[in-house]
């Protein structure tokens, strides 16, 4: 449970700068939606009924489990957050988190940088968690990305990164269904 509370914190953390990433299609749909603000405050204390809220929507509930449908016969809504962690949150489901944010692609240097972003987002809450925890203003991408990837690698996995924010850059100010906290964060801080 220490890795999913930290994991969640730091997404939390980071969102606004992956959307950023991310062209319109992959911002304003339901299939991976922001972690709601109530995630960057789950502690040891409250991880229970926090976390549960988080996988199932609605609290702890005994009788879902992650390979049956909900009641209304459709998956938990709380699956299509951009961190989905159903499946690694119950005893039964494997260990695997999903990040849903990249649509498919085919080109070589999309796949490559966003897998190498999902392995920094991952080792950054493995081997960071004080930080997560007590210093969670002082987090960014780029500190993610270069904590976890070092400074050849890392630079340029997060150029990468640049020059998507710059491609949607203007979609994004254009558009005003975004989330306020995509918009308000428009300048990027290197």
């Amino acid at each position: 449970r220490r890795f999913t509370i930290m994991l969640l914190r730091l997404c939390y953390q980071i969102q606004d700068e992956v959307y950023r990433m991310m062209p319109l299609s992959r911002c304003d749909n339901s299939f991976c939606k922001p972690i709601p603000t109530y995630a960057s405050r789950i502690t040891f204390q409250n991880f229970r009924e926090e976390l549960g809220e988080y996988v199932y929507g609605d609290g702890v509930k005994l009788d879902k489990n992650h390979n049956k449908k909900c009641s209304t016969n459709s998956y938990s809504s709380t699956r299509y957050r951009w961190v989905n962690i159903n499946n690694f949150s119950t005893r039964s489901g494997k260990p695997t988190i999903e990040f849903r944010n990249h649509g498919s692609s085919t080109s070589y240097e999309k796949i490559r940088n966003w897998i190498l972003i999902c392995m920094s987002i991952v080792k950054y809450a493995e081997n960071n968690q004080r930080k997560i925890y007590f210093e969670p203003e002082t987090i960014s991408l780029m500190n993610v990305i270069y904590s976890s990837l070092g400074t050849n690698l890392g630079g340029q996995v997060y150029h990468y990164y640049l020059k998507r924010v710059e491609k949607f850059e203007q979609v994004h100010l254009n558009n005003r269904h975004l989330p306020s906290s995509i918009i308000s964060r428009n300048t990027i801080i290197v």
